[in-house]
């Protein structure tokens, strides 16, 4: 008999990725494609996966981004691109039959499969950052994962560096997240090639976006708005 599986799927602001995964950690195959948009896409893209193994599946685990109630997979709180997914169960959104699913913030799976597997094994105290299209983070506190009356402790990209900053998603000014991920700096590097100055730190702010091509973004930059805009960059994921 074929070696049992596991699907690990990762959803980000900028892409999803999947794995089928041994049990004892192995990679057997991955996926990739664009983040989804609906839940349809997601559903889909889950069970494109599912039907690419050719081993019993045990079980299928999410990592996400934002505030993720481990017990029901609810997403809690998801601002941005993915906010579609918010108040939803992704057990309803992907549907995964008598296969047990399990979900968790994504900064929080990947410091658990590196307690398992990774730099982290044998540490009782680690802290973690994913850094990509926003900056997620988790904590290793004394062997236990830190999550907080709520489910954000640890969600260390939204810490404030700044109290005068960007605004974020979260609804914060000056997070991490607007300073430091992949965003952030293709904000800060069109910032000084584009002939665009502020006026204001406090006026409203666009997040440049990394689909769109460089030729619209010189010309949004041409715009006479009525008011000046504040550069920031930030994810649109929890």
């Amino acid at each position: 008999m074929d070696q049992a599986v596991a699907v690990g799927v990762d959803i980000g602001a900028t892409a999803i990725k999947a794995a089928l995964v041994s049990l004892s950690g192995e990679l057997v195959e991955s996926f990739h494609q664009p983040s989804p948009r609906t839940p349809a896409a997601l559903h889909d893209f889950v069970h494109l996966v599912l039907g690419q193994a050719n081993s019993p599946i045990r079980g299928i685990g999410i990592g996400c981004k934002g505030v993720i109630d481990t017990a029901t997979s609810r997403v809690n709180s998801l601002p941005g691109d993915l906010n579609f997914l918010e108040s939803r169960l992704l057990a309803d959104v992907v549907e995964p039959g008598d296969l047990p699913l399990y979900a968790d913030n994504d900064a929080r799976t990947a410091l658990i499969a590196e307690v398992l597997w990774g730099a982290a094994r044998r540490k009782r105290n680690v802290v973690l950052l994913t850094l990509g299209t926003g900056v997620g983070g988790a904590a290793l506190v004394d062997g236990t994962i830190l999550r907080g009356a709520s489910g954000a402790a640890g969600h260390l990209g939204h810490m404030t560096l700044d109290l005068h900053g960007g605004l974020c998603i979260c609804g914060n000014r000056g997070c991490v997240e607007t300073r430091f991920s992949s965003r952030a700096i293709e904000s800060d590097y069109l910032a000084h090639l584009l002939p665009f100055e502020t006026k204001s730190r406090n006026a409203p702010a666009f997040c440049w976006d990394a689909r769109f091509p460089s030729y619209f973004k010189a010309m949004w930059a041409t715009v006479e708005w009525p008011e000046p805009l504040g550069w920031y960059s930030c994810s649109r994921d929890g």
